[in-house]
């Protein structure tokens, strides 16, 4: 590790969805902070695009363009489903749709993680984001009380950890959806 990197662990059970990040709490430097506007702008505009029957294929072309600098290191795929590894749906950039993607279709209740990995080829810093969402009819919203607001279910009584209650969000926003049925 170098002075003022920023980095995470990640570590759950597969068993029951659980993940944790543990951040250093450091000054980020001048070129991470480079880094980190990209990652960041990366992962909320693909956050944005996500819809219920939207496809991976769509998903793959509409999603951010990744500069040129940073495509040789981006992460293996776009969004991906939540557990230790990723998971379905693990959808492919568009540049790698050819020899890595398979189409599928978003639905109302989905979680999934939304990736990226900005570095540069040769270069010594990074930033990795992830940020958790749940799929719904207006779109993602990164927390199960934000979907329940917009779709009334109730999960007032999860009393656990945040991945665990997104998993439990998207469980009841498939019961709340077959009951409407």
């Amino acid at each position: 590790m170098w002075h003022d990197d920023i980095i995470s662990v990640a570590q759950g059970e597969r068993r029951v969805g659980q993940a944790h990040e543990f951040p250093r709490d450091s000054r980020p430097s001048d070129e991470q902070r480079k880094h980190y506007a990209p990652a960041y702008s990366q992962v909320h505009y693909n956050m944005d695009l996500l819809r219920p029957g939207m496809t991976f294929r769509e998903f793959a072309d509409r999603a951010w363009t990744i500069p040129d600098q940073y495509i040789k290191n981006r992460y293996c795929c776009l969004a991906h489903g939540i557990g230790m590894v990723d998971v379905y749906p693990s959808i492919a950039h568009q540049v790698d749709w050819d020899s890595a993607g398979y189409d599928g279709r978003s639905e109302a209740g989905m979680t999934v993680c939304v990736e990226s990995y900005i570095g540069a080829k040769g270069g010594t810093q990074g930033v990795k984001l992830e940020q958790q969402v749940v799929i719904g009819e207006g779109g993602s919203y990164r927390s199960p009380v934000a979907a329940s607001r917009r779709t009334g279910v109730e999960l007032h009584r999860v009393e656990t950890s945040r991945p665990y209650r997104l998993l439990h969000a998207q469980s009841e926003l498939q019961l709340a959806r077959r009951r409407d049925e």
